[in-house]
């Protein structure tokens, strides 16, 4: 995620690495206040699945941002 006058101006996935499973549905979303990846994971067999997200939110500061996800 780029970040410039305390707004997001891109963002960009290097890559996503899951051990022990797949991942699909990948979407990365952009707004001027926050920049988002989410994805869902599935377990090899399917036993375990669920969405994954990383999102960076501008904290309107500096260019700083504040990170959450949910893995």
């Amino acid at each position: 995620m780029s970040v410039s006058n305390d707004a997001v101006t891109s963002v960009y996935d290097e890559s996503i690495s899951v051990i022990g499973g797949i991942y699909e549905d990948d979407e990365l979303t952009m707004t001027s206040t926050y920049g988002k990846l989410s994805f869902k994971v599935t377990s090899l067999g399917s036993i375990l699945s669920g969405k994954c997200w990383l999102k960076g939110t501008v904290t309107g500061s500096e260019n700083k941002i504040n990170v959450t996800w949910r893995m």
